[in-house]
């Protein structure tokens, strides 16, 4: 279900990785804003060149290439070049979810708690999903 995609396409898409697009950081890598030429937006994890990662990289590609659930952003491909790894997934355009529940006072990103709770409420729900052995929705 993963599509294996090239290297030199995504790092084009990103304009080869540049600090303006980068949309996340995380302990094993970079997440950045992919642009594609037809206009399709990606996000593309970029692992850090570790060989720790190798074990990261594969267990992702491996849990998150097979679930579909609606509260799990979809892994769509991933590329494994040169020292390169990469994990691509589908662009959710409102941002992370870390940055709207610790908002800082002021901003236009301050959540009710009315949707806090259903934020929850589908965090609980992916999550006992992937408890429970789910593959599709």
């Amino acid at each position: 279900m993963v599509a294996k995609m090239n290297f030199t396409k995504l790092s084009e898409a990103t304009d080869d990785f540049i600090i303006d697009n980068v949309i996340g950081m995380g302990k094993v890598g970079m997440m950045y804003k992919a642009v594609l030429p037809n206009g399709s937006l990606l996000a593309v994890k970029r692992l850090h060149g570790c060989e720790s990662f190798e074990k990261q990289f594969i267990s992702e590609l491996l849990a998150l290439g097979t679930l579909r659930h609606n509260n799990i952003v979809p892994l769509l491909g991933f590329c494994r070049e040169r020292k390169e790894k990469l994990l691509v997934y589908q662009y959710i355009s409102n941002g992370n979810l870390y940055d709207w529940l610790h908002a800082k006072e002021g901003t236009d990103k301050i959540l009710a708690w009315p949707l806090r709770i259903k934020i929850a409420i589908g965090i609980a729900s992916g999550l006992a999903w992937l408890h429970h052995g789910g593959i599709s929705e």
